[in-house]
């Protein structure tokens, strides 16, 4: 009769990538490096729209608003937008979107990276630089809270060991069985 609680024995059928996993560990948190990852590339999807809006914002009031100021002598009558006085605004929404789509391009990268259990210093900078974000309102709730989950996750000392082990070369399957999950 077999033990089914006894651990699993392997034989010896050449298959390298049961020789070459690491050794089993404490799991701790590295279940939760996958929903950290997703929910970074979320985020960075959403930062993205964000972005994109206040670029689309920077072309409309640069160029649109004073075309129509121009037309329409009633919409303006002290002539500020007609002698660009929408040039301000215009370069501020096309900066601030500029920076949230570079964050957004960032996040998605570091949720890619973050998933095969590499960059978790790029994942640490994504989660920083997202705090950026809180500027513009819309990604303030969720950019704070994936910071602080974020933080947590990383931190954790069998998290920086499963990153160690991806950086080493693992794959993301060899590392998920070197933390096995207590049943």
């Amino acid at each position: 009769m077999v033990n089914p609680y006894a651990s699993p024995q392997f034989e010896s059928s050449g298959d390298s990538s049961l020789r070459d996993s690491p050794r089993p560990r404490e799991r701790g948190l590295v279940g939760h490096v996958r929903v950290v990852s997703i929910l970074q590339m979320v985020q960075g999807g959403l930062d993205l729209s964000a972005g994109l809006l206040l670029i689309g914002m920077a072309v409309f009031f640069g160029y649109f608003l004073e075309e129509i100021a121009k037309e329409n002598p009633a919409m303006d009558p002290q002539g500020q937008l007609a002698n660009g006085g929408m040039k301000a605004m215009s370069i501020a929404y096309g900066v601030a979107g500029g920076v949230i789509v570079a964050i957004g391009l960032l996040s998605v990268v570091a949720g890619a990276f973050n998933l095969r259990y590499r960059g978790r210093v790029l994942g640490f900078i994504s989660l920083t630089t997202g705090l950026l974000t809180v500027l513009t309102c819309y990604c303030a709730p969720t950019s704070l809270a994936l910071f602080v989950y974020g933080l947590v996750v990383y931190l954790n000392p069998s998290v920086a060991q499963a990153f160690d082990l991806g950086e080493a070369g693992y794959t993301s399957s060899q590392i998920d069985d070197a933390f096995p999950v207590r049943r």
